[in-house]
C-alpha cells in the first residue's frame, strides 16, 4: 500500500471540496488557526513494519543508484559499449523515483539519511563487484554513517517526521 502525498493533500476534502476551501484550510493550519489538522489527527507512528519498509526503500535506492553509476562509469572510464551508458541512464531514472515512496515527510531529511545507506552500499558493491579491499577506515566510516542515519531518522520530533 502506497502512502499518499503531502500532509496537506487531503485537508478540506469534504463533500464540497473546492479549491478555495483547500487554500482556506491550509492557511488556517499554517497560521495556527482553526481546528487540529488532519496531520495531527492521523499522525503515524514508527512501527517495526514501517521501519523495515523504509530500510528496504533505502537499500533499493542505493542499489539502483550505485548500479546506474557503475554502468555509466563502465562506459566513460572503461570504454565499454554504449549500452552500458543507456542502461545506466535507465537505472538512474528508476533510482530517482524510489525515494519518493519513503514514509519520511521531508525531502532533505530523506536524502540525508539515504546518504549513509549509500556509503555502506557503495562499499559493499565495490567489494562484491570490483573486488575492492576495504580497510579499517572504510568500516569505521561506514559504521559512523549508519549511526548518523539512525539519529536523523529516529530523532524525536513532532509527527515523527512521517507523512500522514
Amino acid at each position: 500500500m502506497m502512502m499518499g502525498g503531502s500532509r496537506f493533500q487531503n485537508r478540506g476534502a469534504s463533500s464540497s471540496s473546492s479549491s478555495a476551501a483547500l487554500f482556506e484550510n491550509d492557511s488556517e493550519t499554517l497560521a495556527g488557526g482553526g481546528e487540529s489538522s488532519d496531520f495531527e489527527r492521523r499522525r503515524m507512528e514508527w512501527t517495526a513494519a514501517l521501519a523495515c519498509r523504509s530500510g528496504a526503500l533505502f537499500v533499493a535506492a542505493a542499489a539502483f543508484e550505485i548500479l546506474g553509476g557503475w554502468l555509466v562509469w563502465q562506459f566513460v572510464r572503461e570504454k565499454r559499449s554504449i549500452w552500458f551508458l543507456v542502461l545506466g541512464f535507465v537505472v538512474l531514472m528508476i533510482y530517482g523515483v524510489i525515494p519518493c515512496y519513503q514514509p519520511l515527510d521531508d525531502f532533505g531529511r530523506t536524502y540525508a539519511a539515504y546518504g549513509g545507506i549509500f556509503i555502506v552500499g557503495s562499499y559493499a558493491f565495490a567489494r562484491i563487484v570490483d573486488g575492492f579491499r576495504l580497510d579499517v577506515g572504510d568500516f569505521v566510516g561506514g559504521a559512523i554513517s549508519l549511526v548518523g542515519v539512525a539519529i536523523a531518522v529516529a530523532w524525536p520530533r513532532d509527527g515523527g517526521g512521517l507523512k500522514s
